[in-house]
């Protein structure tokens, strides 16, 4: 497809100012990301029934895994995988396409089936991106793309009879989407909105959906392994990262104990990111709470 030079807006396209969706760029890449966690988080009807067919959608990953039968999780999880090109989110080198999506989940899915602690760790999708080499916001987000992708098309739909937009069925040209209900991949053909400039189908996603995630190995560092290792230190008689306040209390600052860390791991990586889980038995679920906290903090200033 010829990758256009000048951006085509939707709502340029559309005529029209504002609205629910996000203000895509038809031509080109656009640097957002749905993210799973943040998604969870929405009371937007459109975001309540994408998060629960996502969940639906690993829990049944992870249920095959569980009970050994790694073929059926693979099936599952990698084999209906496409370069969801139709919402133009996302990375790739030319236009809008990306690479690899089928074999990076493939490999995602090894590396988890392969360590007992990955396997017991990680519950939720976006799970993923904390521990897992080679995949972060943008494959995730396109996994989740993938299996919410009919709720984008009747979302779309919706939006294209608001606004007096045409849409129409694509000839012998079926697409794949999970059924929450039958727990599988289903094929659907649905009218859908095609842009005139390509000849394509878009998808249109709403505003809500795409956030700057903070849902990843760095957030872990400084919300769980961070303070953990602080408090630790604290327990210790003597430490010389130890500070003591005024009115006598001791401290020790997240900076000196980044530091201290690097000098004894290395990179705050994944793979460490990982011993800490492995060496601490740490409950993601800790993570989960003081992200949330974080954030409405951050909301609060």
């Amino acid at each position: 497809m010829e990758k256009f030079n000048n951006p085509r807006f939707v709502y340029d396209v559309f005529g029209i100012d504002t609205a629910d969706f996000y203000n895509i760029d038809l031509a080109n890449d656009n640097r957002k990301f749905i993210d799973p966690y943040y998604l969870a988080t929405l009371s937007h009807p459109v975001a309540v029934k994408a998060n629960n067919c996502i969940v639906n959608f690993f829990e049944t990953v992870r249920e095959s895994l569980a009970s050994g039968d790694y073929d059926n999780a693979r099936e599952t999880f990698c084999n209906n995988l496409t370069e969801p090109k139709e919402t133009c989110l996302g990375i790739s080198y030319s236009g809008v396409y990306g690479k690899g999506l089928k074999e990076l989940a493939e490999y995602a899915l090894k590396t988890i089936y392969d360590d007992e602690t990955l396997s017991k760790t990680i519950r939720h999708i976006e799970d993923i991106k904390l521990f897992v080499p080679n995949i972060g916001d943008d494959r995730v987000s396109d996994i989740c793309t993938n299996v919410i992708r009919e709720i984008l098309i009747d979302y779309t739909y919706e939006q294209c009879q608001l606004y007096g937009q045409p849409t129409r069925k694509l000839n012998n040209k079926s697409y794949k989407y999970w059924d929450d209900s039958q727990r599988l991949w289903a094929a659907g053909n649905k009218e859908q909105y095609v842009w005139s400039d390509d000849g394509l189908p878009k998808l249109l996603v709403p505003k809500c959906f795409l956030t700057n995630s903070r849902y990843n190995t760095t957030s872990f560092f400084n919300l769980s392994v961070l303070p953990n290792l602080i408090d630790e230190e604290l327990a210790r008689d003597e430490s010389s990262l130890i500070q003591t306040r005024k009115d006598g209390s001791r401290y020790i600052t997240k900076k000196s104990m980044r530091k201290e860390l690097q000098r004894n791991i290395g990179t705050l990586d994944k793979i460490n990111a990982l011993n800490f889980v492995k060496q601490s038995n740490y409950d993601l679920d800790d993570f989960r709470k003081a992200l949330g906290d974080n954030v409405r903090q951050r909301y609060k200033k």
